[in-house]
């Protein structure tokens, strides 16, 4: 389907940040994993992938560990992009597009603000809906959630949010932990992979720049904004963060 990638209501947090200009798109057919993939999943693929950051003192909210343990069903974080990329492939599957993974959390073409039908939702709606705002020691927004309801635990959550289903049945595109996709960063002004101009972009992948990659989705300690079907993060490759996981794709050959 045909949609427009971005948003021109937004907050702005930055260009690193920011959804604009919008960009005229075109995705292919494509499917995506339900689910967020788990330890057990990425540990099954043995040596075909690297192994990512240890759950630790070091960060105690990465939920890989040296032998299978509690957190086999958690979804994996603390990668790289390149072991989620490995990874996804060793599954006969590919990392989503930046474009697939908006077209998804908003609804297809129904273009909405987030992936659940949701309007006008209150911070406190959005801590009801998703695993967000769960950090205990970050900024305040980080940890809204924890701050409305203490009983709730801190960190990510094995299964997500119950109520965290898109329109299309997909769990947990709202929270929980943000995803890697293919895409290289590059503001939505740039012409070396976006531009302004509203040109059909068929498919588009951005390659600029593979030390700086993009995330996509809320997570645990995101504040609540960041739920938004919109929403995109620049993230450098090479950093292996509790915050980020990983979600497959896989074309229609």
């Amino acid at each position: 389907g045909t949609f427009l990638l971005g948003s021109r209501l937004y907050r702005p947090f930055g260009p690193s940040f920011d959804p604009v200009p919008e960009q005229l798109v075109r995705v292919s057919t494509f499917y995506l994993d339900v689910d967020e993939m788990t330890v057990a999943t990425y540990r099954s693929l043995g040596g075909v992938v690297p192994e990512p950051k240890h759950n630790g003192t070091d960060d105690p909210y990465c939920a890989f560990t040296a032998a299978p343990g509690e957190f086999e069903e958690a979804s994996l974080n603390c990668l790289r992009r390149d072991a989620a990329t490995a990874a996804c492939a060793a599954l006969g599957k590919r990392l989503p597009t930046e474009a697939e993974w908006e077209y998804a959390a908003g609804g297809a073409q129904l273009e909405s603000p987030y992936p659940w039908p949701l309007a006008d939702p209150s911070p406190e709606d959005l801590c009801d809906q998703a695993v967000l705002g769960r950090a205990e020691l970050l900024s305040a927004g980080s940890r809204h959630c924890l701050v409305m309801e203490p009983d709730l635990p801190v960190g990510p959550v094995a299964g997500g949010s119950p109520r965290d289903v898109s329109y299309l049945g997909i769990r947990n595109l709202g929270g929980n932990v943000a995803e890697w996709v293919a895409d290289d960063f590059a503001t939505y002004d740039d012409p070396a992979c976006w531009g302004a101009n509203l040109d059909l972009r068929e498919d588009p992948r951005c390659e600029a720049d593979d030390d700086l990659g993009v995330s996509r989705g809320g997570d645990w300690q995101s504040v609540t904004y960041n739920a938004h079907a919109h929403f995109r993060r620049s993230v450098p490759t090479s950093f292996e963060l509790a915050f980020v996981g990983v979600r497959c794709a896989r074309s229609i050959e």
